[in-house]
């Protein structure tokens, strides 16, 4: 067989445990909380492995003597971790570093490979689905979700020759790290923007596009106001100001059915996240309900803020959407005048969503008042400063997109690629898959 394809025809299935020790700690063997010291040996609990790499800084430790005490879960390398117990069961993790002695909790089995199983291909393999169906199958109906040693031990896989291991090991290892250094980006690219927007909406732009000195360096150059201090050319108001009293800020159609085959695309609040409106699952409505909503149909560009349920998500409205409508659960706010960027970004500031929080009520489902969406306070800059601040977090927030979708499409190939390798049912060629991912 070629060395650059995986073919199922020579995988064979073997139990777990011919191939692997499972050890576990037998309880806590006494040991409780009062005994954790201010630094030891690491005693991991579950909450350290449900990342991509096990979290070695936020742990208990533990003395000399109850790490000693249980040799045959002290870490190695290329262990592989299983939760076998709780709300967590089947999370996995796989020991590529020791920052120093490390055991774990009895929530915790150590899975570690003899000859003939490749430790990293395991780790993937337990991620994989059918695996994860096995313990799914183990845990039905108990009270309290839990696995045994012995469940997994007779636990039946699908084994490819150790080369064919290594192989599928390495792509979705590689995989594992492009997805890792993708959201690392995002998260330095949320931190960035965080930092920027309050810069933006709270010291603006002067006329030569810079950003003003903040109130601490030149207080003089700022007023009071009900949102706080804020630059002197700007005027405190409410989100009704931005609008045209013939377009107000309404909600929209109560009962929108149940579909309608060629209808009115209805915009819900679950079809607004992360920022945007989803296009793929959208409700159409009939003609005869729209026309009786003709209030809030929709125009492109029209801010949505959604009022029920998940409070205050927003999103523009796309070109794709141009007429059409939204439901009682979320308002439409069709801003004239100002910028509609900078309306949104000022609406996720401190002392606008302090408000939101203040009006929002309820307790198994929450909401905020039209009137009070109506009276959310909004500091104005002059037009063109609004322009201006709008531009520039338009053009960070696209960034930051493009990096959380190539982060999506990341974790949809992997998700392929494990059904594919994971299972033997697909000869994959390995050479055309990590071209692939060297241009992701």
């Amino acid at each position: 067989m070629s060395e650059s394809s995986v073919s199922p025809k020579c995988w064979d299935k073997v139990r777990l445990g011919d191939y692997t020790t499972v050890k576990a700690r037998l309880g806590w063997k006494g040991l409780t909380a009062d005994e954790y010291v201010d630094d030891g040996y690491i005693f991991l609990a579950t909450p350290n492995l449900k990342g991509h790499q096990i979290d070695f800084f936020n742990v208990n430790y533990i003395s000399k003597w109850r790490y000693d005490e249980s040799p045959e879960i002290q870490l190695r390398l290329d262990d592989v971790l299983i939760v076998k117990d709780g709300s967590t069961l089947g999370t996995s993790n796989f020991v590529r570093r020791l920052p120093r002695p490390t055991t774990v909790n009895g929530s915790t089995a150590v899975v570690r490979t003899k000859g003939g199983l490749y430790p990293e291909f395991l780790y993937h393999l337990v991620n994989g689905d059918e695996f994860q169906q096995l313990i799914a199958e183990k845990k039905a109906g108990l009270g309290v979700p839990h696995l045994f040693q012995a469940d997994l031990r007779e636990f039946t896989i699908s084994l490819p020759p150790l080369p064919q291991q290594k192989k599928i090991a390495r792509i979705l290892t590689t995989v594992d790290n492009l997805i890792e250094k993708t959201e690392a980006l995002i998260e330095k690219y949320k931190a960035i923007k965080q930092g920027m927007m309050h810069d933006l909406f709270t010291r603006g732009v002067d006329k030569d596009g810079k950003l003003r000195p903040s109130y601490e360096e030149v207080p003089h150059l700022y007023k009071e106001s009900p949102l706080g201090w804020i630059p002197k050319e700007w005027e405190a108001g409410i989100l009704n100001d931005t609008i045209s009293q013939s377009r107000p800020i309404v909600y929209g159609i109560l009962m929108p059915g149940y579909g309608h085959q060629g209808g009115i695309p209805v915009i819900k609040v679950k079809d607004i996240k992360n920022g945007e409106v989803q296009l793929d699952d959208l409700l159409l409505t009939s003609p005869e309900i729209d026309s009786q909503y003709k209030r809030s149909k929709t125009t492109a560009g029209d801010l949505l803020f959604t009022i029920r349920g998940t409070v205050g998500r927003m999103a523009f409205v796309p070109a794709s959407l141009d007429g059409a409508n939204i439901t009682q659960d979320t308002a439409r706010i069709g801003v004239v005048c100002g910028d509609a960027r900078f309306i949104r970004g000022y609406l996720e500031m401190p002392e606008p969503q302090r408000f939101i929080a203040v009006h929002t009520l309820g307790v198994a489902v929450q909401g905020i008042n039209l009137g009070d969406v109506r009276r959310i306070p909004i500091a104005f800059p002059s037009l063109e400063e609004q322009k201006e601040i709008g531009h520039r977090v338009e053009v960070f927030q696209k960034q930051l997109s493009l990096e959380e979708a190539n982060a999506t499409k990341l974790r949809t190939l992997k998700s392929g690629l494990m059904q594919d390798l994971l299972t033997g049912k697909v000869r994959v060629k390995v050479d055309e898959v990590e071209e692939e991912l060297t241009n992701a």
